[in-house]
């Protein structure tokens, strides 16, 4: 399977399996959840974007009290201008 940042090749079809783990694995689309399945989802793709940001050293952009962040591995937030 391709790194994450390669584009895959046009003869090669990504494994629906692999892809999965990556977005939370959800077991049904987002239009047919309830309010605490897609929020449970949403937890589970934050959390493994959070890990693959964090072991690259890159942070993630986050929303607090309307504003938007950058947080980084340490804890520490920044805003984004």
């Amino acid at each position: 399977m391709n790194d994450l940042f390669e584009p895959i090749l046009e003869d090669e079809t990504p494994d629906a399996t692999a892809i999965l783990p990556l977005y939370g694995g959800a077991a049904q689309p987002i239009e047919a959840m309830t309010t605490e399945e897609f929020d449970m989802a949403a937890g589970q793709v934050y959390v493994k974007v959070r890990e693959a940001a964090f072991s690259r050293g890159l942070p993630v952009i986050i929303e607090k009290n309307g504003r938007a962040f950058r947080e980084f591995a340490d804890g520490h937030l920044e805003p984004v201008a």
